[in-house]
Protein backbone atom coordinates (compact mmCIF):
# COMPACT_ATOMS: atom_id res chain seq x y z
CA UNK A 1 0.00 0.00 0.00
CA UNK A 2 1.54 3.46 -1.11
CA UNK A 3 1.14 6.00 1.92
CA UNK A 4 0.32 9.80 0.49
CA UNK A 5 -1.84 10.61 2.78
CA UNK A 6 -0.42 14.18 4.91
CA UNK A 7 0.25 13.47 8.68
CA UNK A 8 -2.09 15.12 10.72
CA UNK A 9 -0.02 18.40 11.73
CA UNK A 10 -1.69 21.06 14.20
CA UNK A 11 -3.69 23.53 11.82
CA UNK A 12 -5.24 26.58 11.89
CA UNK A 13 -8.12 27.96 9.54
CA UNK A 14 -8.33 31.08 10.85
CA UNK A 15 -8.44 33.14 7.75
CA UNK A 16 -8.22 36.68 8.57
CA UNK A 17 -4.69 35.64 10.25
CA UNK A 18 -3.57 33.85 7.06
CA UNK A 19 -4.29 36.97 5.42
CA UNK A 20 -2.28 38.63 7.47
CA UNK A 21 1.15 36.46 7.83
CA UNK A 22 0.94 35.97 3.95
CA UNK A 23 1.63 39.45 3.94
CA UNK A 24 5.10 39.22 5.50
CA UNK A 25 5.84 35.64 4.21
CA UNK A 26 4.90 32.79 2.22
CA UNK A 27 2.76 30.65 4.93
CA UNK A 28 2.67 26.59 4.31
CA UNK A 29 -0.77 26.05 3.72
CA UNK A 30 -2.59 22.08 3.52
CA UNK A 31 -5.70 21.74 0.69
CA UNK A 32 -8.18 19.42 -0.38
CA UNK A 33 -6.70 18.09 -3.89
CA UNK A 34 -8.72 14.82 -5.34
CA UNK A 35 -8.83 12.11 -2.78
CA UNK A 36 -5.78 13.87 -0.60
CA UNK A 37 -4.50 16.67 1.84
CA UNK A 38 -1.80 18.21 -0.66
CA UNK A 39 0.70 20.69 0.82
CA UNK A 40 0.54 24.25 -0.88
CA UNK A 41 1.78 28.06 0.14
CA UNK A 42 0.41 31.53 0.00
CA UNK A 43 1.57 33.80 -2.49
CA UNK A 44 0.64 37.76 -2.21
CA UNK A 45 1.63 40.91 -4.46
CA UNK A 46 0.28 43.90 -3.29
CA UNK A 47 0.27 44.96 -7.30
CA UNK A 48 -3.47 46.71 -7.90
CA UNK A 49 -5.70 48.36 -5.94
CA UNK A 50 -6.67 44.73 -3.77
CA UNK A 51 -3.41 42.81 -4.26
CA UNK A 52 -3.47 39.48 -5.53
CA UNK A 53 -3.71 36.55 -2.97
CA UNK A 54 -3.03 33.04 -3.77
CA UNK A 55 -2.54 29.60 -2.58
CA UNK A 56 -0.92 27.23 -5.00
CA UNK A 57 1.08 23.86 -5.50
CA UNK A 58 3.13 22.31 -8.14
CA UNK A 59 1.49 24.87 -10.80
CA UNK A 60 -2.17 24.56 -9.09
CA UNK A 61 -3.92 27.13 -7.92
CA UNK A 62 -6.27 26.47 -5.33
CA UNK A 63 -7.26 29.96 -4.47
CA UNK A 64 -6.75 33.10 -6.31
CA UNK A 65 -8.56 36.29 -4.91
CA UNK A 66 -8.11 40.20 -5.75
CA UNK A 67 -8.91 41.16 -2.34
CA UNK A 68 -8.88 40.02 1.07
CA UNK A 69 -12.69 38.94 1.29
CA UNK A 70 -12.73 37.08 -1.54
CA UNK A 71 -9.59 35.08 -0.24
CA UNK A 72 -10.80 34.61 2.86
CA UNK A 73 -13.87 33.60 1.19
CA UNK A 74 -12.24 31.33 -1.33
CA UNK A 75 -10.14 29.43 1.90
CA UNK A 76 -13.53 28.86 3.58
CA UNK A 77 -15.16 27.27 1.05
CA UNK A 78 -12.26 24.93 -0.35
CA UNK A 79 -11.36 24.36 3.60
CA UNK A 80 -8.12 25.68 3.45
CA UNK A 81 -5.56 24.56 6.56
CA UNK A 82 -2.22 26.34 7.33
CA UNK A 83 0.56 25.69 9.41
CA UNK A 84 1.49 28.76 11.66
CA UNK A 85 4.42 29.80 11.89
CA UNK A 86 6.42 30.49 15.10
CA UNK A 87 5.95 33.94 16.20
CA UNK A 88 9.33 34.78 16.56
CA UNK A 89 9.75 33.70 13.00
CA UNK A 90 7.80 36.78 11.36
CA UNK A 91 8.01 39.21 14.10
CA UNK A 92 10.17 41.71 12.73
CA UNK A 93 9.52 41.19 9.07
CA UNK A 94 8.20 44.27 6.94
CA UNK A 95 5.31 43.51 4.73
CA UNK A 96 5.16 42.81 1.30
CA UNK A 97 4.13 46.31 1.15
CA UNK A 98 6.85 47.84 2.88
CA UNK A 99 9.10 46.02 0.69
CA UNK A 100 7.71 47.54 -2.35
CA UNK A 101 8.95 50.70 -0.86
CA UNK A 102 12.16 49.73 0.03
CA UNK A 103 15.03 52.40 -0.90
CA UNK A 104 17.15 50.82 -3.81
CA UNK A 105 18.71 53.88 -5.17
CA UNK A 106 18.88 57.56 -3.47
CA UNK A 107 17.03 58.74 -6.10
CA UNK A 108 14.18 56.98 -4.37
CA UNK A 109 14.40 58.75 -1.05
CA UNK A 110 14.39 62.09 -2.94
CA UNK A 111 11.81 64.42 -0.85
CA UNK A 112 9.63 61.95 0.62
CA UNK A 113 10.52 60.49 4.40
CA UNK A 114 12.02 57.45 4.82
CA UNK A 115 12.21 55.36 7.68
CA UNK A 116 16.44 54.81 7.43
CA UNK A 117 18.22 51.64 8.40
CA UNK A 118 18.95 53.13 11.62
CA UNK A 119 15.14 53.48 12.44
CA UNK A 120 15.41 56.91 12.54
CA UNK A 121 12.86 59.26 10.06
CA UNK A 122 14.98 60.87 7.49
CA UNK A 123 14.14 63.30 4.21
CA UNK A 124 16.51 63.60 1.33
CA UNK A 125 16.37 66.68 0.24
CA UNK A 126 19.37 67.39 -2.24
CA UNK A 127 22.09 65.23 -4.04
CA UNK A 128 25.14 66.15 -4.51
CA UNK A 129 28.31 64.38 -5.91
CA UNK A 130 30.27 64.30 -2.55
CA UNK A 131 27.44 65.30 -0.05
CA UNK A 132 23.72 64.44 0.92
CA UNK A 133 21.51 66.85 2.65
CA UNK A 134 18.69 65.69 4.70
CA UNK A 135 15.66 66.88 6.99
CA UNK A 136 15.19 65.21 10.38
CA UNK A 137 11.38 65.42 11.82
CA UNK A 138 11.64 67.54 15.19
CA UNK A 139 8.73 67.94 17.59
CA UNK A 140 5.30 69.19 16.27
CA UNK A 141 5.84 66.83 13.23
CA UNK A 142 8.01 69.81 11.64
CA UNK A 143 11.40 69.17 9.49
CA UNK A 144 14.35 70.86 10.08
CA UNK A 145 17.16 70.48 7.23
CA UNK A 146 21.02 69.66 8.42
CA UNK A 147 24.09 70.27 6.68
CA UNK A 148 25.93 68.45 3.97
CA UNK A 149 27.10 65.17 4.90
CA UNK A 150 29.54 63.09 2.97
CA UNK A 151 27.58 60.63 0.71
CA UNK A 152 29.51 58.01 1.53
CA UNK A 153 28.55 58.12 5.62
CA UNK A 154 24.88 59.01 4.85
CA UNK A 155 24.06 56.20 1.94
CA UNK A 156 23.99 53.24 4.43
CA UNK A 157 21.01 54.84 5.98
CA UNK A 158 19.04 55.84 2.87
CA UNK A 159 19.51 52.37 1.42
CA UNK A 160 17.70 49.77 2.32
CA UNK A 161 14.96 51.79 4.06
CA UNK A 162 11.34 51.88 3.61
CA UNK A 163 9.64 54.95 2.28
CA UNK A 164 7.01 56.25 4.28
CA UNK A 165 3.75 58.04 3.35
CA UNK A 166 4.26 60.97 0.82
CA UNK A 167 4.53 64.62 2.94
CA UNK A 168 1.34 66.05 3.32
CA UNK A 169 -0.68 62.63 2.90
Amino acid sequence: MTIHELAKYNTSSDYEKLADLMQKESIICIVRYRECRDPAQTLYSPCDEGGTWQISSRGIGHVYAFNRAEFIEQCTERNVEFIEPPESAIGNLPSAIERARVVEKLEDALNVPVRCTDGQERMLVLIEEKLLHYKVQISGGSWMQLSGTRRWEAEPFFIGGVILEKEGK
